[in-house]
Order: structure tokens, then sequence, then C-alpha cells
């Protein structure tokens, strides 16, 4: 476990450079939110992404241990915590507590978690390990754990009344194949919320954005969690999302309608909110 003063003299290194600094403390004060990257997700891809030439299950296989939520931290500065939350926020207001709900890519259970819900909670993964760590979080909640990909899943038609995937969809192997499962896994009139990264519509972040993905991300990966490897991959897998105006037209044409996206740091983050 690295000190607290190493963590401390790492980020400062990082905030060195003028430009970044600037930038970074511009946006925090005025957007009231900092750039986050978090890895929640890891549900969709089971083979090899021949354009990044990784192997997706085996990246997360391989960082689902007790240092993923801490990485998390790490890479954000305890930040991503609020984005999770008022993402939960959301699906709490739009979510009817006497029906199913389903949390795709559930990782490590950060949003079952946080959400106020005890029952009819369904989680599904590729990565068994990943279930076993959201089992000792939420010890004192009954959820269903599935072990699969988003492509195939194991319910019925119009099961759940709200669907959701934090930081999951970037890995789906076949987005419009596992849009069309989520929408017949879907009752009518139910939601479809995920959470997901993309490039920043604004200039001037776009630079600073690739840097700390590229460059600042691997480096902080390597040395928290010892595996620069990984977190290069998630860094690409980022930079590789659609825009936003594909991934709607995707999500559509598989017969969910759009209700409303909401962006933070100008896109860097977004929250996309779909209805049957």
């Amino acid at each position: 476990m690295l000190s607290i003063s190493v963590i401390v003299k790492f980020f400062l290194s990082l905030l060195s450079d003028l430009n970044i600094l600037i930038i970074f403390f511009s946006l925090t004060f005025k957007d009231k939110y900092l750039i986050v990257v978090s890895t929640s997700g890891s549900s969709g891809m089971n083979k090899q992404d021949k354009s990044i030439k990784y192997n997706v299950k085996d990246i997360f296989k391989k960082v689902a241990d007790e240092k993923y939520d801490l990485m998390n931290d790490v890479m954000s500065l305890g930040a991503h915590r609020l984005w999770k939350k008022y993402y939960v926020n959301l699906i709490e207001k739009l979510h009817k507590s006497s029906e199913n709900i389903l949390d795709i890519a559930s990782g490590t259970g950060d949003i079952f978690n946080s959400l106020n819900r005890t029952n009819n909670l369904f989680a599904i993964d590729p990565i068994y390990e990943m279930h076993t760590l959201s089992k000792k979080k939420n010890s004192k909640k009954l959820i269903h754990y599935e072990t699969g990909f988003v492509e195939k899943m194991p319910y019925k038609k119009n099961y759940f009344q709200m669907i959701s995937c934090s930081y999951g969809v970037r890995n789906f192997e076949d987005k419009n194949k596992g849009f069309k499962e989520i929408a017949r896994c879907l009752k009518k009139n139910g939601y479809f919320l995920f959470m997901e990264f993309g490039t920043p519509k604004r200039e001037l972040l776009i630079k600073p954005f690739k840097l700390y993905l590229n460059d600042w991300l691997p480096l902080i990966g390597s040395i928290v969690a010892k595996d620069r490897h990984s977190y290069k991959y998630l860094a690409e897998s980022i930079q590789k999302f659609p825009s936003q105006e594909v991934i709607i037209r995707q999500v559509e044409s598989a017969g969910l309608t759009h209700q409303k996206t909401i962006d933070f740091l100008s896109g860097s983050n977004s929250i996309y909110i779909f209805k049957k």
C-alpha cells in the first residue's frame, strides 16, 4: 500500500505542468466537477478487440482485486463518488422500488451499494471475481448475480423496469446486439440509463484530456496497481467510444427512445437516459 505522502507527491508532480494546472483549476471551480476516470464497467467483451490488441475479459479479471476501488479513488481524487451519487439519484427517481432493476457491468457493486434498495436487485458481469467483491460490499442486500455477457442475457422478456450500466457500454463486444438484448429485457415504459466517457466537445479540453488518458492514467496504474497494460487499455477504449450522436442512434435503433443526455465537462462524461 502506498503511503499518503507518496500519492500526494505523485499528483503534485502531475500538476506541475502550468497549462494543465490552469485548466484543471478553472474547470474545477467553474463546472464544479473534476475529470474522472472510473473502471467500474466490465461487461460485454469476451474476446480480443483486434483494433486495440487487448483481451478485455482477461484485463478486468486481472484488476478484480482489493486495489480496484482504490484505483478509482486515486485516479479521480475521490470525485468519481460524486458522479456516481448523481447517477444513483437519477436511478432512484425513475425506478419503482417494487420492480426489478438490473445493473449491467456491475463490477464491484458500487451502484447497488449506493442505491437505497435492498431487494429486486439483479447484477450481471462476465467476471466472477467482481461478484465476489460485490458480495462483500453488499452483504446486507439481496442481489441476484449472473456471470455472463450483455449480448446474451439469461432473463425473460419484459423483466425489468430499470436497466443500468455505468462505464461498461464501451466494453460491449457487439453494441447493437447488446442494446437489442437490453430492449428485450426492459418492460414497456421502463428506463435504460448508462453513464460513459467520451471526447470533450470543447476544444480547450481535448488536449489535456488526452494527455491525462494516454500518459497519466497508465502511469497511475503502474504505480498504484502495478498494472500499466490494463489501464492503457482503459484509456484507449475511452477515446474509441462513439460520438453521442452515433451511440444515441444505435440505442434508438434497438427500439428505445432517447429522453435526455446529461453532460459533465463538455461531454467528457455523460449520462444517457432512454425509455421503452
